[in-house]
This record gives C-alpha cells, structure tokens and sequence, in this order.
C-alpha cells in the first residue's frame, strides 16, 4: 500500500507564470523498449518523465536481462542491452504486464535477441475496448508464430524466421506503428507498414532508431517502408516533450485565464487542439522553445463541438479535460468520442458538482457555465472516496478523479452552486437549451477550500505540484 496522500485545491484564481513539459510517456516507452535491440554499448535517455510506466517499463527491461541506471534528478535512463540473449528470461511477468499495456513494446526486442516471447497477463489499460490482436497479427505477417495459451493466459511468440512483408493497420495506432516498426527493422527484406499513424512520438521513435542504424523512410506520411538491417548500436537521445501534458496546461489556462509559459511545449504538435482551443477563446504564440498561452478571463468562453481522431486530429487523450473546459463555456458544446469508449467516467463527478453534462454513447453534451460544488459542508468540501490503493477503482476511475480535482481548482468559487447528486445519462437526443447561469463569467472571486480528496499515485504529486507552482 502506498503513501496517502491528500490535497485541498483553491479555485478561482488565474494561472501565470511557467511550467516545464516532461518528456512524453508514448515516445520513452517505445524507445525504452528499442534500446534492447541494441547488442552492443549503453543508450543513453535524455528528458526522461518520472512517471510510474517508466518505472515498470525499467523493471521489465531489468528482468529479461538488461542493465538500467535511472537518474531521476537529471531524468535520464542508461541502458545496457549486451547480456539480453538468454531465451528463458524471455518472459514478460504477470506482475508487471497484467497492469502495464506497455509491456507488448519488449516483443519486438525479444523476438530478435532471444528468438522468441511470452507475455503472461497482458493488460494494464482500462480505456473500454482496446485490444493488442493487431500487434500480434503484424508479428505473424513478419514470419512469427503466436500462439495463446486460454488456461494459463500467456501469449506464446516464437521468431526463428522473421523476415519483411507488407503490413496494414486497421487503425492507425502509435504504439502499433512503432512496435511494427521495431520488429521491422532486423528482419531481413523490406517492410511496407500501409496505414501508418502520423503522431510525433511515431517520428520521435523513427529519429531514435534511425540514429541507432535503422533504414526507415516514410514517417509522417502513412505509408512507411522499413530495410532491414544487420544490427543497431547504441545511442543517446532526448525524448521530445510530452504535448498532452502540454494541452492540459493550456486548458487549464483556459479555464482559469492567465498567461504561462510552457517550456519545451510544441505548438504544432497540438493538432486540432490547438484550433479548437483558439476557437473557444485562447491564444497561443511560440517564442523558440517556450509556448506562451494566454486568455482574457473577463472575455467568456464559447462553446465547442470536438471528435477525437488520430493525429493530427484531437487527440482522445485531450478529451475529458476538453469536456472539463466545456462546463464553463457560454453555451452547449458536443463532444463525440471515436477512438476510446471509456473516456466518459468523468461526466458523472462533474455533474455531481453541479455541470450538466448528458450522455449519449458516444458523444455527450456539456451545457455552462455551471453553478459548481462538491458535496460541501462549508467551509470545506470533503469528496468521498474510497482509499486509492483500493482494487476496485479502476484506472479510467483514477484518471477521472484526477480531473474532478483539476476541474476544481479552476473552477471559480462564484459559479459554484448547489451540488448534484448523480449524472444525467439520456437514451434521447440532447437537449439544445441556452439558457446561461445568473451567476455570470469572468472576474477574480475570492479563493474558496474547494475539493478535499485522498489519493495515492506516483505521477499525480508532480501534476499537482507545478500546477500550484504556477498559481499566482
């Protein structure tokens, strides 16, 4: 059981001044997982997030045989892959792969230093239906054969014989386009990945393997052709940042008004958050590495229509803050998610601090701005939760309750209302009302004790310790 830890978040305030963006999750743990196809010398990562994926990514490269340093100060992670080439250590562990999807990453690594994999309780993502097939259907086309093992639960890989072949995904996955690709890139012939996804971490993770010897042309286009090749060598590398961090910082901006500077933050590599945000009222100017995020919090917000899609369209992992941020426009805005169907857990504790949000699977409708509590008995807000250690919260839970904290904290204290006591779930149409609160929009209302909340997890602290960094 980990540490407790609780919080009492003060809302109404606008934000101003600068964060720092971590490098992002979905490039580090690919290439986490790349650094293994290295037979010889250390690779060195640069920017490193300190984030629980990496801790058991880290783990699960120790326990196949490499050797890891994490510096957490100077967030870098040096890798040595040398002694992987031990078939019986080719085991992804229950324990580890049943609570990180991540896990599928060290596939590819395993299949060409060991010959073959097993992956013994794979899950770790609670995003409704999200499956691994597609990844194990690309090892196959490649020359492996994969086997499942119902009784015990274990996927069984055996790669005597890669070799090139034309590929196709489905969807056009990030971790399917880098995980292909690193399968891709020691099997003799060529590879033709149709399909392919256009986020920057994919390129982020083409760069890395490039520079460590790989022949990969293509990125960013859909269609990738992979030679390969004979072996890698190790390299140093610095993760690029993480721009869904980057988005929820200027959401929060948004809801709060101010002006921060994001450090090592991209504003291309926003995609269509970037303009759904400027619609709504937000401005954005890039100054080298820093972007600078500004809006007038006496102008109100306007309302939004979004569909998260692949990049560069707006990304699903945007979608609940984005939904947070709708609750205060002037207005209804819609939301239609396509890519995850799990993404609506947040809308029953927003509404249960009085937003109005209906939910037609898959795209709900968020009417504000509201008059918003948590449960309250004043002067402080206690939301009942059960510890978070418990089994029974899920991950998307966890990730909901993030949300509610963060959606308190800028939530201004004089829209805050009577609270409500459940979500509003319609089988019909939403309602197109626009009627707008009396409380009105804008102004800077005395701070109020606004959520009170147990928790327990590695990476919220380092969230909510910039955010408070960065509260005038």
């Amino acid at each position: 059981m980990g540490q407790e830890v609780r919080y009492r978040v003060r809302g109404g305030r606008p934000l101003s001044g600068t964060a720092f963006i971590q490098g992002a999750k979905n490039a580090v743990l690919p290439m986490i997982g790349a650094a293994l196809l290295a037979a010889k010398g250390r690779t060195v990562l640069r920017n490193v997030p300190v984030i629980e994926d990496v801790y058991r990514a880290l783990e699960l490269a120790e326990h196949v045989g490499a050797k890891v340093e994490f510096h957490e100060a100077e967030r870098t992670v040096v890798i040595d892959a040398s002694a992987l080439n031990d078939p019986e250590r080719a085991v992804l562990p229950a324990e580890i792969a049943a609570r990180f999807r991540g896990s599928v990453l060290f596939v590819p690594a395993l299949m060409h230093r060991t010959g073959r994999a097993r992956i013994e309780g794979v899950g770790g993502c609670n995003l409704g239906s999200r499956n691994l097939d597609f990844h194990y259907r690309g090892f196959a086309r490649l020359g492996a054969e994969v086997s499942e093992d119902l009784e015990r639960n274990h996927i069984n890989v055996e790669a005597s014989n890669l070799r090139g072949g034309r590929l196709y995904l489905d969807t056009p996955s990030h971790t399917g386009t880098e995980n292909l690709i690193m399968a891709a890139v020691l099997a003799p012939g060529t590879t033709v990945i149709e399909h392919a996804a256009l986020e920057p971490e994919v390129l982020d993770v083409i760069a890395f393997l490039t520079a460590m010897g790989a022949r990969i042309s293509g990125g960013g286009t859909g269609l990738i052709t992979v030679e390969g090749v004979e072996e890698l060598s190790a390299v140093e590398h610095t993760i690029m940042s993480d721009r869904i961090d980057a988005g929820v910082f200027a959401m929060a901006v948004a809801a709060t008004g101010g002006e921060v500077s994001l450090v090592g933050a991209q504003l291309d590599h926003l995609g269509v958050a970037r303009w759904k945000l400027e619609q709504m009222g937000v401005g954005f100017s890039q100054e080298g590495a820093v972007l600078h995020v500004q809006r007038d919090p006496s102008v109100p917000l306007r309302p939004i229509n979004a569909v998260t899609s692949p990049f560069p369209g707006f990304a699903t992992d945007l979608q609940s803050p984005l939904m947070a941020l709708a609750t205060l426009a002037e207005g209804e805005s819609y939301i239609h998610e396509a890519i995850y169907d799990g993404r609506f857990a947040l809308a029953e504790e927003l509404n249960k601090m009085g937003s109005k949000i209906e939910v037609e699977a898959p795209a709900p409708s968020c009417t504000g701005p509201p008059t918003c509590a948590g449960p309250r008995s004043s002067p402080t807000t206690s939301v009942p939760a059960r510890h978070w250690s418990s089994p029974d919260w899920s991950p998307k839970v966890r990730q909901s309750w993030r949300l509610v904290i963060w959606w308190t904290a800028v939530t201004p204290s004089s829209r805050r209302g009577s609270p409500r006591s459940a979500a509003t779930w319609s089988a019909s149409p939403p309602r197109r009302s626009r009627r707008r609160s009396s409380s009105g929009v804008g102004g800077r209302p005395p701070p109020g004790l606004s959520a009170l909340i147990w928790k327990n997890d590695l990476l919220w602290p380092r969230t909510m310790g910039t955010i408070s960094a960065i509260m005038p």
